[in-house]
């Protein structure tokens, strides 16, 4: 009776849009020209243009356009930068790129560039009022915006700056972000923006959410406190891809659900990565580049997630439900997980830390419809007590993973 009580909620709320189930796997796509985090990337004209970076102590004025349906590189076409840069805020507005602010080895930068891919030419625009590092830039109601970052004294910057296209100009607008933050997983969808994490000192968990009301409100809160990941919008879902705790580079990603309000945990990167950047094309994720937990290893990988495969785009069948609850939790000696599943499946059943690594493996077999139970005591597979913290349940089928937060007390 409950069973059935159950599934008739799950039921519900799948076809209401306010569950984000997850199934699928990230792929690796053709590398990168050359290894680089802090690399701006944004999608113009069906390519995706990647934009300067660095690798350690060097900093890039190249520009690489990548190919998703040719999964190729073109490495020759698109002219070089006038100013070497990283962790510049990028946006496509207007037909054209612009890239504005970030850091070289002097420090943050102020300057603007505009690509216009017509004219295959980098336009030097007006500065910002101050340089910026970190800061975001999205379009909201067809007005480019700047937000956050630091400045070379490491103040972190309150004040909004916008785009007069008539003018060619940097405005101040009268609206402050508080507090503000630097690094942060930003992303636009219709009329709102939001922000979620980045650094203010230090790692930040809260969320902004800023509409065309031009007021500052309360998003939810992140699992994990963190910045420098990447943030992507995807039907009416929000993608937070990896980023820098306080703990160190994570592998976490969460999905964002815009209709109820709500963060649920979703399909982990396969290593942990910060400094990446992340761009959409035909419910395709693509994440370029970025740093592992050593700074000094940076990656040339790329990694795509099939988005409209994983049903964040399209809602999955009722039959194909999972059910996966713990009690207690947060616990300190065992917890009990029960799982339901509505057919016979090959299931993998594991526990993760933040940072993507496998704690310990609960069942790994192949099981029957219906409701299972087990016990995690706290240890992992060497049966080596292991630190408090959060952790993840991760359940996996043939075309399924279903993950839950574990809240571990010692």
């Amino acid at each position: 009776m409950i069973g059935n009580i159950l599934l008739s909620i799950v039921t519900l709320l799948l076809f209401s849009g306010y569950l984000s189930p997850v199934y699928s796997q990230w792929v690796e796509k053709s590398s990168m020209p050359v290894a680089r985090s802090g690399v701006s990337a944004t999608n113009l004209g069906g390519k995706i243009y990647l934009i300067g970076g660095k690798n350690l102590n060097v900093y890039f004025d190249r520009v690489d356009i990548y190919d998703p349906q040719a999964d190729s590189w073109d490495t020759t076409s698109a002219v070089n930068l006038g100013y070497a840069r990283s962790d510049a805020a990028c946006v496509a507005y207007g037909g054209r790129i612009f890239l504005i602010g970030g850091r070289n080895q002097k420090g943050a930068l102020k300057q603007v560039e505009v690509f216009d891919p017509d004219s295959n030419h980098w336009q030097i625009v007006d500065e910002l009022k101050g340089p910026r590092d970190g800061a975001l830039a999205q379009v909201l109601d067809d007005t480019l915006l700047v937000i956050g970052g630091v400045d070379n004294e490491g103040v972190y910057i309150e004040k909004i700056e916008y785009y007069d296209i008539v003018n060619d100009s940097w405005k101040n607008t009268n609206i402050k972000l508080s507090p503000s933050r630097a690094g942060g997983l930003s992303a636009a969808h219709k009329d709102t923006l939001w922000i979620f994490g980045g650094f203010y000192f230090s790692p930040l968990s809260s969320s902004l959410k800023f509409s065309s009301a031009k007021i500052w409100a309360p998003g939810p809160e992140l699992t994990l406190a963190r910045g420098e990941g990447t943030a992507v919008v995807i039907g009416d879902s929000i993608m937070l891809i990896g980023g820098e705790s306080a703990s160190g580079t994570v592998a976490l990603v969460e999905i964002y659900n815009i209709k109820s309000g709500t963060i649920e945990p979703g399909l982990s990167l396969p290593e942990p990565r910060a400094g990446h950047t992340a761009v959409t094309y035909e419910d395709k994720i693509y994440v370029f580049g970025g740093h592992g937990e050593n700074p000094g290893n940076v990656f040339r990988s790329v990694l795509c997630y099939d988005a409209k495969s994983t049903g964040i785009t399209e809602m999955i069948k009722p039959e194909q439900y999972l059910l996966l609850e713990s009690y207690p939790n947060p616990f300190n000696s065992e917890t009990r997980i029960s799982l339901s599943i509505s057919e016979s499946a090959t299931i993998n059943l594991s526990v993760f830390d933040v940072r993507g690594r496998k704690i310990s493996t609960l069942i790994d077999g192949r099981i029957n419809p219906g409701t299972q139970q087990t016990y995690w005591n706290g240890l992992s597979d060497g049966h080596r007590s292991i630190a408090s913290g959060v952790y993840f349940l991760r359940l996996r089928t043939e075309n399924r993973i279903l993950t839950r937060k574990l809240v571990y007390i010692r």
